[in-house]
């Protein structure tokens, strides 16, 4: 029985742990694009003081169109991140309610507050920015096709 709630106990911390990796790893990856949209964007916008070159004209049309493509492929990256972390989280509640109830319990008990608080916000707000963002991509287009 020791020796089982003890097996119990490293795979816990093994989902916890991958949790927060998996976390990590999502926000850095979040930033990072959201770092390379931000410069894409101010590109795109400078290329509109310059003096008009047909050059410009097709990088102003096709800019919009990658941009938009990055986003599409952010979003994706974004919610198989949140998908991950919500499996490690997800494993970690199944072995505290099956091996260790009334010993280890912060993902229930944190289960109980996202339930009085609302759960998903982040998740709501990180695919926010990255329409408000694709949304600027596509108003970029439409001005480079007018």
């Amino acid at each position: 029985m020791k020796e089982e709630l003890e097996n119990a106990r490293v795979k816990y911390q093994a989902a916890m742990s991958m949790s927060s990796f998996e976390g990590e790893v999502q926000w850095s990856r979040y930033s990072a694009i959201l770092l390379v949209n931000t410069i894409f964007i101010a590109i795109i916008g400078f290329s509109y003081g310059i003096e008009f070159k047909g050059s410009y004209r097709l990088f102003r049309t096709v800019a919009p169109l990658l941009g938009l493509l990055l986003c599409f492929l952010w979003y994706q990256m974004t919610d198989r991140g949140f998908i991950w972390m919500n499996h490690w989280i997800t494993e970690a509640r199944k072995i505290e309610d099956k091996q260790l109830k009334g010993e280890i319990n912060p993902v229930n008990a944190g289960q109980e507050l996202k339930s009085k608080i609302g759960a998903g916000v982040t998740k709501k707000a990180s695919f926010l920015v990255i329409g408000i963002i694709a949304f600027v991509y596509l108003l970029m287009l439409l001005l480079a096709i007018d």
